[in-house]
């Protein structure tokens, strides 16, 4: 609350208080005042803030209207005036407070026919920015009719620019006064009959619509003064490319009035009259009562309740002004009738110096609209009114009016950006609060409809970014789509919770406690449902779960079958039933039920060869004492032993394999393990046994799953099972050559030929490598070498193959074979020298052994 000194004492005063004060001239300007908080004092019109400065202009609105009241006390309207035109005089920081005051003086004054002084004031308010867009229109209004009134011409363009409004939007016809629609028809209509005024008239007008953007003037005169306009830049009028004439248009390419064929006249006069009549439609103060008459002049918003002064009240009106009629400010519009209008206008200033008056009247409505934000409607303005200004002959103020044109055009350039920027952080402001609205959502349907909309505004939002906009708010958009989709996430998983509670809960109650409890199907089917109603796996990895009580079964049915053994009677059938189940459930139960056939797991592949078919001996003699019954006195069942042991895997990997054809992954996954299993014993096979091996090969083929996605066809060679027949096929090759070898006598050319057919196969381990390069040795000429060479040779390849990397084993031909087998004797000391003298003993008929060096 404001604090004022009066007649030395401080006194609080609210808005209203202090208003009333100040038109009754209680206080001035230079009064001592201060703010209630015990600010430093200063002069009363330095301490004002917007609730002061609003109350004043609602005080002098009010003193205004009591002018209109009927049987009232009134006001008198001289020292109205006075206290008015002081209050011009005062320093305001806002323009449209200022503003207000001049209309106000320029209005009284006008009331009481000081026609000059009205005048100026309505100058002074022209050039000063004002929000009040109708204030603008009566005051050129008011002006014109006072200037005509004195007999200047200058009063034409302001009631046309009254009568004619400009505004942002072009594509219709601004809204103008009807009164001065009214006046200018009644100027046109005399100048029309006065020879004196036609041409006078007719260049203003010709200079105004000359400045109009082509869809209003199209509007007003027609379609022709389309081309008379492009005639018009070619050679412009003379009034306006020359200033310093007097009005006279006979040098202009095209007029108005004097139109031959008053085409462009009757259109103009059409749309005034029509415009005029609206006059007809506003109530006169007569026809109000008595509590309507003071309410009826709404110059500016007045935030006060409808009690005016004088202690009457009425209705109350809120509406705002900017939305009001025009019938609530037409009382302040000035009327001129016909028989006003002089027979004689001249000019009241010279051509330049109202040139230069307009101007900075034009800069004054140009920042009204920047202020509006209507930026390209104010640039266009002002680039008019710079050529009008270049144009000038006089150089008394054109630079000064230029560089404020020129400062003008920079800060709408700079009010573009920060307004850009305002919009830009209002929309991140605005997506903002609908995030926080839309997270406060507890319901998933709406939740999922309103995401949608939510990232369709965020994604055109980023689409309508320039560039380096995108880049500052790329990541708060980002954000704002992660927590909108991490809200859905979150809802939705509440959604699951509520659906699967139940059958999470009787899951958890039947899952089973240790190994010996199998797994009920009161947990399989929760489990399902859960999965059922939870396919993403939102709240568990169900697959997982199903993986583990898979798991779980099948180490209780393999801990079943095993204790099982050895018992008499024990049904074959039922024990391959109950294995069958567990590889089905969990493949990786091979590597407990592979000893029983005699396999050894993959912890075996790095064992040596001796050690390795020690053990697989243990395992055999071991699960022929738990499968068969013991008879140590059947030799030929102990020989046979090991060959019904995997003849026997046979049928339950069958069964298995046929169980697990819906099921690629396990299929796949027990192929691997068995194959695991299956390929140490390809080392060191006979034939019998890799036939057995090929059968369960080829079981597996046979069950191959056919149809699934990422899963290899039978006939496709890339086949894992195709890869181990072939290992198969190169086995055998080496097993038939190894025999053939052996036979006595050796049959070394039949040897040779499955050593070729296992040579184009390739390599798949360095063992194969290793009887490969002994069987080319032993099949080639270097047979002839003496046993100590022999042995020396043998020793080195096995050296050389048991030292190849994976990658080398399966690069390795025959060729490289033969040239690693030349370059070892080669670097035995003695090689040649022994072979010639073996040799030649041999021819001797002596033996190599006995020479003294062996």
């Amino acid at each position: 609350m404001l604090r004022v000194r009066v007649d030395n004492r401080e006194v609080k005063v609210m808005p209203a208080s202090l208003a009333q004060m100040v038109f009754d001239g209680k206080v001035d300007r230079y009064h001592p005042a201060k703010s209630s908080d015990g600010a430093t004092e200063q002069p009363l019109e330095r301490a004002l803030e917007a609730p002061y400065l609003e109350a004043l202009t609602e005080e002098l609105l009010v003193r205004l209207q009591s002018l209109y009241r009927r049987g009232g006390p009134g006001e008198n309207i001289d020292p109205l005036r006075t206290r008015v035109e002081s209050l011009c005089q005062w320093r305001w920081d806002q323009p449209n407070i200022r503003a207000r005051f001049l209309w106000g003086a320029a209005w009284l004054n006008e009331l009481t026919d000081r026609f000059e002084a009205a005048v100026s004031y309505y100058d002074a308010f022209l050039q000063t920015r004002c929000h009040e867009s109708h204030l603008r229109l009566l005051a050129y209004n008011n002006r014109g009719v006072l200037c005509i009134r004195l007999g200047r011409l200058d009063g034409v363009q302001d009631l046309a620019r009254s009568a004619i409004a400009s505004q942002a939007n072009t594509t219709l016809p601004a809204p103008g006064l009807p009164a001065a629609c009214f006046n200018l028809l009644n100027v046109i209509e005399v100048a029309s009959a006065t020879d004196n005024l036609t041409g006078a008239v007719d260049g203003e007008l010709t200079e105004f619509f000359a400045q109009l953007p082509e869809d209003t003037k199209l509007f007003w005169l027609g379609a022709e003064s389309a081309q008379r306009n492009t005639d018009d830049e070619i050679h412009p009028p003379a009034a306006a490319a020359s200033p310093s004439g007097n009005g006279d248009t006979s040098s202009s390419r095209w007029s108005i009035l004097s139109d031959p064929t008053y085409r462009s006249v009757n259109r103009l006069t059409c749309h005034l009259a029509s415009r005029a009549r609206l006059l007809n439609r506003q109530q006169t103060v007569e026809d109000l009562d008595d509590w309507q008459r003071p309410r009826s002049l709404r110059l500016w918003g007045d935030r006060r309740a409808s009690t005016v002064h004088g202690g009457e009240s009425g209705p109350e009106c809120d509406d705002d002004l900017s939305s009001c009629l025009q019938d609530r400010h037409a009382e302040a519009a000035a009327l001129l009738p016909g028989n006003l209008v002089p027979s004689s206008l001249t000019r009241g200033t010279s051509p330049g110096q109202r040139a230069e008056q307009l101007a900075q009247e034009e800069l004054a409505e140009i920042e009204n609209l920047v202020v509006a934000g209507n930026f390209e409607l104010a640039r266009c303005r002002l680039q008019v009114q710079r050529r009008v200004l270049c144009a000038l002959d006089s150089q008394d103020r054109r630079g000064d009016l230029l560089a404020r044109v020129d400062a003008e055009l920079l800060s709408i350039h700079h009010a573009e950006k920060e307004l850009e920027q305002l919009q830009l952080q209002r929309a991140c402001a605005k997506l903002v609060s609908e995030l926080e609205r839309f997270c406060k959502l507890t319901s998933l349907a709406p939740a999922e409809r309103q995401a949608e909309d939510l990232r369709h505004r965020l994604d055109e939002h980023r689409a309508r970014l320039a560039p380096q906009a995108a880049e500052e708010v790329g990541g708060l958009l980002n954000e704002l789509s992660f927590r909108a989709e991490r809200h859905v996430v979150r809802l939705r998983r509440l959604d699951v919770r509520k659906r699967i509670r139940e059958s999470l809960r009787q899951l958890r109650t039947s899952w089973p406690a240790d190994w010996t409890t199998p797994v009920p199907d009161a947990a399989y089917t929760a489990l399902a449902e859960c999965h059922f109603n939870d396919p993403n796996g939102q709240i568990e990895d169900w697959p997982r779960l199903r993986a583990q009580l898979d798991a779980h079964q099948a180490r209780h049915r393999l801990q079943t079958a095993l204790a099982m053994l050895p018992r008499e009677g024990l049904s074959s059938e039922k024990m391959e039933a109950v294995l069958a189940e567990a590889l089905s459930l969990r493949p990786d139960s091979w590597a407990t039920i592979a000893p029983l056939f005699g396999l050894i797991g993959e912890s075996s592949r790095d064992t040596d060869s001796e050690a390795r078919a020690d053990m697989r001996a243990a395992l055999e003699q071991a699960a022929g004492r738990l499968l068969y019954e013991p008879a140590s006195d059947a030799l030929d069942d102990q020989r046979d032993r090991p060959h019904n042991l995997l003849r026997r895997a046979g049928p339950l990997l069958d069964r298995a394999f046929r169980r697990l054809h819906a099921d690629p992954g396990r299929f796949l996954h027990l192929w691997n393990r068995v194959c695991n299993t299956l390929e140490p014993a390809l080392a060191d096979a006979t034939l019998e046994k890799i036939a057995e091996m090929e059968e369960i090969a080829g079981t597996c083929l046979a069950h191959w799953p056919t149809g699934k996605a990422r899963t290899t066809t039978r006939s496709d060679p890339r086949n894992p099972v195709r890869l181990f027949l072939e290992s198969c096929e190169k086995a055998r090759c080496l097993a038939t050559a190894e025999q053939l070898l052996d036979a006595e006598p050796a049959k070394v050319k039949e040897a040779r030929e499955y050593i070729t057919w296992a040579m184009d196969m390739g390599f798949d381990s360095r063992d194969q490598v290793r009887r490969v390069a002994t069987c080319v040795y032993l099949t080639a000429p270097h047979a002839q070498d003496p046993p100590r060479i022999q042995r020396q040779v043998l020793d080195a390849i096995d050296a050389w193959a048991n030292g190849l990397t994976d990658e080398a084993v399966q690069r390795i031909g025959e060729q490289d074979i033969v040239r690693r087998i030349a370059e070892v004797k080669e670097h035995l000391p003695g090689a040649k020298t022994l072979a010639k003298e073996h040799v030649d003993s041999h021819d001797d008929g002596t033996e190599a052994s006995d020479h003294p060096d062996a």
